[in-house]
């Protein structure tokens, strides 16, 4: 168990009437960060539960549209040790039904808090087995279209689990009680069976309908209405994200703005890793993506395969953002030898691809402005800067063709034009910068094959890059690597919290 949720459950168990109320089976899964927690709380003590949980710095999330239902809130917390999330679905009613709708509640609020027993292994309130089958088998007909649903190997695991510990006395009394004498009394014969069959399915649906009726929030029509809509809509983001490079909104965000994530760093800095691992710990339910604004192997267009196929010298220098090459002067990227007619055709491209990288880079942060705007969280691998040109980053285009022999007009164009999309990407200053700090001496180990000289000014570069909007953190990438993403997702949450 998760250190979090040890001192949550604690605070709890004082205090607070609440009950976890599904998926037992697997309740260490939850309490371990792998799962989600479903835990039910009387209304009554709504305020006195919140209260707690801030107390223990998680912070309620706003989910998405489709996902949105009454009286149930969605919180994710921290664990300081792990560095693990754990994602909380706080009912204050208990809800089912048909994806997108929940448009049944369950009358057994009371039921389910007077019956709760502890789990002795985590001391953690949870359903009784009893109500837990009821809910279950209910919970299936009214959620799934046919029988099938009750073949699936986690249904049947958790059929299995709570049946070795539920009492046949106490639940023919519960199904009584809930459903009515005669109903009561057949879906009591039905739960016992060991696999459910087409008719048993149709029995069991009969009877939970006409118990729920009364609680229902939505017609039928209604539930089928808000289903086609919200598929519609799942389907139409896929396709835009795909063809037209859009950034939609999936899970959920953070309550009033979002946050900008940036990572710099020199080669073998692990910027990239890095930037990989938070995107994948938050995407497990926060919504964020991850924005690449180099120019290196993780941006493509038709004129860098092209040029890439040529194979020409300037090239190297626009895919590797560094001046490696003999003819270009380690602190300016500047080159000293005067361009003939075949090199200015290569110049003239490699402009056309730095310019086109620029381009990008601006597109991509506009849509990290919209997309921070509706709560996500946008993370940069590396920033376009215009405080060392040539370099990092940097405009290259004067610093590297400046002195081409032909066509040096055009070439002048593209770079007045890279320099101002860089200087307007500078508007829009990332949240937060970590500085991936390495000495040069380390990073040459890590990838042997780069240029020293190279490597030592991005080094001292990278220490000197100013962000005067932005919270700057700089980490010691020499460090264990756990440790440093430990330390990287501390910081990150202690934003979050300051936003929520």
């Amino acid at each position: 168990m998760l250190s979090i949720c040890k001192a949550l459950f604690d605070e709890w168990n004082k205090s607070i009437r609440y009950c976890h109320w599904k998926s037992n089976e697997h309740l260490e899964d939850g309490l371990d960060g792998i799962t989600d927690l479903d835990v039910f709380v009387l209304p009554e003590d709504k305020t006195k539960c919140e209260d707690l949980l801030r107390k223990l710095n998680l912070v309620k999330f706003k989910p998405q549209p489709s996902s949105t239902y009454p009286m149930v809130d969605e919180w994710i917390g921290f664990d300081c040790e792990t560095g693990a999330l754990i994602h909380l679905h706080l009912h204050y009613r208990i809800i089912t039904g048909t994806k997108f709708c929940k448009e049944y509640a369950f009358p057994i609020e009371n039921l389910i808090i007077e019956t709760r027993i502890k789990d002795n292994d985590t001391e953690v309130y949870v359903a009784s087995p009893e109500v837990e089958l009821i809910v279950l088998y209910s919970r299936i007909v009214l959620k799934s279209k046919d029988y099938r649903a009750f073949d699936k190997k986690d249904f049947k695991k958790e059929v299995v689990f709570l049946k070795q510990k539920a009492n046949e006395d106490v639940l023919l009394s519960h199904c009584k009680n809930l459903v009515g004498e005669k109903g009561g009394a057949v879906l009591f014969d039905l739960i016992k069976k060991e696999s459910v069959s087409k008719k048993d399915y149709t029995q069991i649906k009969s009877i939970v309908k006409k118990w729920l009726s009364k609680y229902k929030n939505r017609s039928s029509f209604g539930c089928w209405l808000r289903t086609k809509y919200y598929w519609c809509v799942y389907f139409y983001g896929k396709f835009s994200d795909r063809y037209s490079n859009s950034c939609r909104i999936y899970k959920k965000t953070l309550p009033n703005s979002g946050l900008s994530i940036c990572f710099l760093g020199q080669d073998g800095s692990g910027k990239s890793t890095l930037s990989k691992d938070i995107s994948k710990w938050l995407n497990w339910k926060i919504a964020n993506h991850k924005f690449y604004l180099g120019s290196g192997e993780l941006y493509r267009s038709p004129l860098k395969s092209l040029l890439s196929i040529l194979g020409r010298k300037s090239s190297k220098s626009v895919n590797n953002s560094s001046p490696r090459a003999s003819s270009v002067s380690p602190s300016t990227g500047q080159s000293h030898k005067k361009m003939g007619f075949k090199h200015s055709i290569g110049a003239l491209l490699s402009s056309f691809n730095l310019c086109g990288v620029a381009s990008s880079a601006l597109k991509k942060v506009r849509k990290s402005v919209v997309y921070t705007k509706k709560g996500g969280i946008a993370i940069f691998d590396r920033f376009p800067q215009n405080q060392f040109p040539g370099i990092y980053d940097g405009p290259k285009i004067r610093a590297l063709y400046s002195n081409v022999r032909f066509f040096k007009g055009f070439v002048l164009y593209l770079a007045k034009k890279e320099e101002s999309k860089i200087n307007h990407i500078q508007k829009y200053q990332p949240d937060m910068v970590f500085k991936l700090v390495l000495s040069p001496e380390e990073s040459m180990r890590r990838k042997p094959f780069e240029n020293f000289e190279s490597v030592k000014i991005k080094s001292e570069i990278t220490r000197k890059l100013s962000f005067p909007n932005s919270h700057v953190e700089e980490i010691d990438a020499t460090m264990d690597y756990k440790l440093e993403l430990l330390q990287v997702k501390h910081i990150i949450w202690g934003q979050i919290l300051k936003l929520s």
